[in-house]
């Protein structure tokens, strides 16, 4: 049986770490790279993979020309969007929730020697504070944003925009509400 060619082009190349040895590692490769948790540890990958690109002397591997430098680097962000913030943290904070109970699930039960979910944060209102939980207004959720693209140097964010046990028609009118007033609004990033 003969093997089929490999896609042409190459298809780009993401590379996830949570952990700055494989931020490192990511970034001596010259691969895109996306990370997760708290403004804190988001900030040390973010930096881990970006002294690696830069001390590698690298080119980006599957260059993409519309990000600055080639390349991309993003980090995950659960986002809710609503009218008022009261109304966001109602949809968001159970959904958040049970989410972190089951994506921790496995963990709890097994004694696990590396702990993958470390970064996830747990209870909703420690997500808000460390930044992995983004939820409010169309202004408040761009406003955040901003601030964390700034101040993590990212050029992508990943949004997840449906989680946990959420309606999906409160997932939809988020999604609607964040293309309509907060999207536009960001181009400039």
């Amino acid at each position: 049986m003969a093997l089929k060619p490999l896609q042409k082009p190459y298809p780009p190349i993401w590379y996830a770490s949570s952990a700055e040895f494989g931020s490192r590692w990511a970034g001596e490769r010259g691969l895109h790279f996306g990370t997760l948790g708290s403004m804190e540890t988001a900030k040390k990958n973010i930096d881990a993979y970006k002294d690696a690109f830069a001390k590698s002397g690298s080119k980006p591997a599957h260059p993409k020309p519309e990000y600055p430098g080639g390349v991309v680097i993003g980090v995950n962000r659960q986002v809710v969007v609503a009218d008022t913030i009261e109304a966001a943290r109602k949809i968001a904070q159970p959904a958040h929730e049970q989410h972190h109970e089951k994506i921790t699930w496995l963990l709890k039960r097994n004694v696990a020697s590396v702990n993958y979910t470390q970064h996830i944060v747990g209870g909703f209102d420690a997500a808000v504070t460390a930044g992995t939980a983004i939820i409010g207004t169309p202004d408040t959720v761009r406003a955040e944003i901003e601030r964390q693209a700034t101040a993590l140097g990212v050029n992508h964010m990943n949004c997840a925009m449906f989680f946990g046990n959420m309606k999906l028609e409160d997932a939809l009118r988020s999604q609607r509400l964040f293309a309509k007033d907060v999207m536009p609004k960001l181009a400039a990033l």
